[in-house]
C-alpha cells in the first residue's frame, strides 16, 4: 500500500484567525492526523470541522490519503490551504 502526504496544515496564531497556517516559531498545542482512502466527502467535513477550531486551539493537522484516485487530494490542495 502506498501512502501519501497530501497536506500539513500547522500550528495557527490564535490572535490572527485568518493568518497564514504556518507558524513555525509556536508550540503545537493538539497534532491531528487524518487517514484518508476514497471518502473525499467525509474527508472534506472533517477538514472543515477542524479548521473551525483552529481559531480556539493551536493545531496541526496532517493528512494522508492512501493513493486514492478519487480526487481526494487535489480537493485538500484546492480548499485546505497550509505547508506541503
Amino acid at each position: 500500500m502506498q501512502l501519501t502526504r497530501v497536506s500539513v496544515l500547522t500550528t495557527v496564531d490564535r490572535t490572527e484567525p485568518n493568518a497564514a497556517a504556518c507558524v513555525p516559531d509556536r508550540v503545537t498545542a493538539l497534532s491531528v492526523s487524518v487517514v484518508s482512502y476514497r471518502t473525499p466527502v467525509l474527508l472534506r467535513e472533517c477538514l472543515s470541522a477542524l479548521q473551525r477550531e483552529r481559531a480556539q486551539v493551536d493545531m496541526e493537522i496532517t493528512v494522508v490519503d492512501n493513493a486514492s484516485r478519487d480526487g481526494s487530494a487535489e480537493m485538500v490542495a484546492a480548499h485546505f490551504h497550509g505547508c506541503t
